[in-house]
């Protein structure tokens, strides 16, 4: 995913082109392919990143998250689709984010439906008895959802949760897009009166920021 991320990344700031975007949809219909309508998503983001004209730039902000639903109806445990799509619309609703871009969002795109997937992510990792360390981003995308409904208790809850359910060490995959929700979290500013919690929490987000070491 590594490798996909940035061969997207590069293609679309070299170009701009949707070449690549419609071949990985051209592969996704042929085969109804998961991993390709992920792919999909991520390259249709990226292009909206690029793209000034607001109303090409919201098409491609539609497709990006109509693609990852794609990858989800074929494969509902695909864990990373799933995340991309909750990371993205919980960003489309902070704060930071433009008011009228979240007022366009379909009710399928608005900030329940993402906290149920971010439930769904941490369910799976637990089905799975899965610890690694990148699984900490979906208990932290959790505990920005909390904050942003203002339930302060029900975000340290998830927060501790996350910190003692996944070890510690360097995110695997997915480039640094596992590092969203964690530097969310920590931005957020409830979290200035959790001294303790939040020194835990940057601790883990530096040993996620770690680089992996070569096997010899």
């Amino acid at each position: 995913d590594d490798e996909v991320l940035a061969t997207i990344d590069l293609v679309v700031r070299l170009n701009g082109s949707t070449r690549m975007l419609d071949g990985f949809v051209r592969q996704a219909e042929a085969g109804e392919d998961a991993d390709s309508w992920f792919y999909a998503g991520l390259a249709a983001w990226a292009l909206m990143d690029v793209t000034a004209h607001s109303l090409r730039k919201h098409g491609m902000l539609m497709a990006a998250l109509d693609h990852l639903s794609a990858a989800l109806r074929v494969d509902p445990e695909h864990w990373p689709a799933r995340f991309m799509r909750a990371c993205y619309v919980t960003m489309l609703h902070s704060d930071e984010a433009d008011e009228m871009v979240a007022f366009l969002l379909p009710p399928a795109y608005g900030i329940t439906p993402a906290r149920e997937d971010a439930r769904l992510l941490i369910d799976l990792q637990a089905r799975a008895g899965l610890r690694a360390p990148f699984g900490l981003a979906a208990y932290c995308l959790a505990a920005v959802q909390a904050l942003m409904a203002g339930d302060e208790p029900a975000a340290w809850r998830v927060l501790r949760d996350g910190l003692v359910g996944t070890g510690d060490g360097p995110a695997e995959g997915l480039g640094g897009q596992l590092l969203v929700p964690v530097v969310m979290a920590m931005r957020r500013p409830e979290l200035e009166g959790q001294p303790k919690l939040r020194a835990a929490l940057a601790r883990r987000c530096r040993s996620l920021a770690r680089t992996r070491e070569p096997v010899a």
